[in-house]
């Protein structure tokens, strides 16, 4: 019997991909939706009553569907290549997509698509911190280069009306099919401040009215494909990239854990051409499913995949069992373990160093870990999970390269900025187990959100809660120190600093905090030595060049002091400190001759600063330059 299920499956796919090729290609929009709990679409807590409910009335609901990943950069990459973070190599944000990754807009390019994305935070920006997911795309909705100030609004993050605004323009430029386009919704993802009416209406709920407001942009957005004649023969996809913790084993938000808290998502599709109206499916699907199911919709040539596509599951002629691998290796950036799961049907395995099993079919919440090695389900997960590691291919190792000034804008969504670093610990499991510190991740977490908010007095007893519990946590005193230095209040951020620069002496950013704060108290010996160990670290760092020039000059060193201003000049020929700086200098040795050139340079750069035109003025004022 099973034989002649897989000889009808096979057929299936045969028949599909024929009529795939004879048929018109159909439009396809892939809609993900962020921090999109599956809760909050299926079940007594839905809040998605419009978008999802219109696509799941003429389409197919996965009730069990799961991201292999609980981050938005590595979960978006396996969504658009099919392939698991092993595979692709995107671990986190900053980290690029390789290009020998082949993706769902290449694959769809190649087959006569127009091909545009529209993405609503600047994680998935390709210019910055998603490098490579541009590929195969004509259109990508990046964010505005050099846009540092002001609201987050259309700098960190877009509103979903605006998103599906500017995909709703692109739609109206190209009217000829066929299109494949991507929609990015952020606005589930924390500070949590949905837009009127649905914050009024959810006072107290504001995920949920995150959520709903999301939704709403989606069955919006639907209605205009429905209003253009798009919508009926359209594959559609809507789906969400992770979950949120809310609380759920402790976890306020993601990336830290494995639970199907943050693994569950809500996904539904509308078929194009055969509408299996209102049809739900139960077995377990995953976010690497999506690509081998629209490169089948097309027709076009199979890619290698750790995916199978999801319409014999709607056709009824699949039964056969599938599993999910999910990571986080988001952990690492707090010193803590990555996890890495096996999730069935039936059972759950998470390799960290205290292993968690869970029987899913007793205990669907995951709140009692029987995990006991001599298992037969245990060894059967493990086994797989084996398998796997050895199987997978393996990208070159690479590292997340991302400017300072864009991981420091990051706090404002929620996002840690610190560099993940090196563990000087041999074998990862012997670092803590993130369950095990949890509360410090929140405590963090609360604190970033915080202070992107000006809220500095709520962020500095977040750091202080999270210190009391873990006081050797990096990452919290590097957060406090580079508050207290923002505040003013020196010595405190030194005394932060000091002790995080002990912690992780390769990490550059806390090397020149340091420097800084050192520099504010006068102790310019001090403050030299740390300048240079963030210069070793990052010789191309123009700040800490300017500074350290600074330094040597506090100490009277004024020719090693040019040489410094000099350099960083030649680093970043439009910034105007290092002339100003050297133009001091000069002055201060009485050759003002050499100042005024720079002063004027500088004037030329900065024309509305109004202190380098009085300096300037000074200078001209002064007599001759010294023999």
């Amino acid at each position: 019997m099973q034989c002649i299920r897989r000889i009808a499956f096979s057929l299936a796919l045969l028949v599909a991909a024929a009529c795939a090729q004879t048929q018109d290609p159909p439009d396809i929009f892939l809609i993900t939706v962020d921090t999109l709990r599956a809760d909050r679409v299926n079940g007594e807590n839905a809040v998605a009553t419009r978008g999802f409910a219109r696509l799941a009335a003429a389409g197919v609901t996965f009730t069990q569907a799961f991201t292999s990943t609980p981050l938005t950069s590595p979960a978006h990459a396996s969504i658009l290549t099919g392939r698991y973070p092993a595979v692709h190599g995107v671990h986190d944000f900053g980290f690029p997509l390789p290009e020998s990754m082949t993706t769902l807009a290449e694959v769809l390019k190649q087959s006569g698509y127009q091909t545009a994305a529209f993405v609503g935070a600047l994680v998935l920006d390709s210019k910055t911190l998603a490098p490579g997911f541009d590929q195969g795309f004509d259109t990508y909705f990046n964010f505005p280069a050099g846009k540092k100030e002001g609201s987050r609004w259309g700098r960190l993050e877009r509103r979903a009306g605006d998103v599906v605004a500017e995909a709703e323009r692109w739609l109206a430029a190209h009217r000829s099919g066929p299109r494949f386009v991507w929609v990015h919704l952020y606005d589930p993802h924390d500070p949590y401040e949905p837009p009127e009416p649905f914050a009024a209406q959810f006072r107290g709920r504001e995920y949920d009215g995150e959520v709903a407001y999301a939704d709403s942009e989606l069955a919006r957005f639907l209605e205009f494909l429905n209003a253009n004649g798009w919508y009926r023969d359209a594959l559609i996809i809507a789906t969400g990239d992770h979950g949120e913790g809310l609380g759920d084993h402790g976890e306020d938000s993601h990336g830290i854990l494995l639970y199907d808290s943050t693994l569950h998502v809500p996904l539904v599709v509308k078929p194009a051409g055969d509408r299996p109206n209102r049809k739900v499916v139960d077995a377990l699907v995953r976010g690497v499913d999506l690509f081998a199911t629209m490169v089948e919709a097309v027709g076009a040539p199979a890619s290698k995949t750790d995916g199978t596509s999801l319409s014999p599951l709607w056709r009824g002629i699949d039964d056969s069992a599938r599993q999910l691998v999910a990571e986080t290796q988001y952990p690492l950036r707090f010193g803590w373990a990555p996890l890495l799961a096996l999730r069935s049907e039936s059972h759950k395995l998470v390799e960290a160093p205290r292993v968690e099993f869970y029987d899913l079919k007793s205990d669907p919440g995951e709140t009692r870990n029987v995990y006991q090695p001599w298992s037969e389900d245990v060894r059967r997960l493990r086994t797989a999970l084996r398998h796997y590691r050895e199987s997978a291919p393996r990208p070159a190792p690479q590292n997340a390269k991302v400017l300072q000034s864009t991981l420091d804008e990051l706090k404002a969504l929620g996002y840690l900025g610190n560099d993940p670093g090196a563990s000087e610990v041999p074998e990862p499991s012997l670092l803590p187990d993130p369950k095990d510190r949890i509360a410090v991740h929140n405590a963090l977490h609360a604190a970033m959100m915080l202070e992107s908010q000006g809220n500095d007095r709520g962020a500095r007893e977040a750091l202080n809660r999270a210190l009391a519990l873990e006081p050797e946590s990096f990452p919290g005193r590097s957060q406090a120190g580079m508050l207290e230095l923002r505040a003013g209040n020196h010595r405190a951020a030194v005394a932060h600093l000091k002790r995080a620069h002990q912690i992780r002496p390769k990490d550059a950013s806390v090397a020149f905090a340091l420097g800084d704060a050192l520099f504010a108290l006068k102790d310019f010996a001090a403050a030299r030595s740390a300048l240079n160990a963030a210069l070793q670290l990052d010789p191309r760092r123009y700040e800490a060049r300017v500074r350290l020039g600074e330094a040597e000059s506090a100490l009277g060193n004024l020719t090693v002091a040019l040489a410094h201003f000099e350099a960083a000049a030649l680093l970043q020929p439009d910034r105007t400190e290092a002339d100003v700086a050297s133009a001091r200098v000069y002055l201060t040795r009485g050759e003002n001759a050499r100042a005024i050139p720079l002063l004027r340079r500088a004037a030329r750069k900065a024309p509305d600063d109004a202190s380098i035109a009085t300096l300037l003025a000074e200078a001209e004022k002064r007599p001759a330059s010294k023999k």
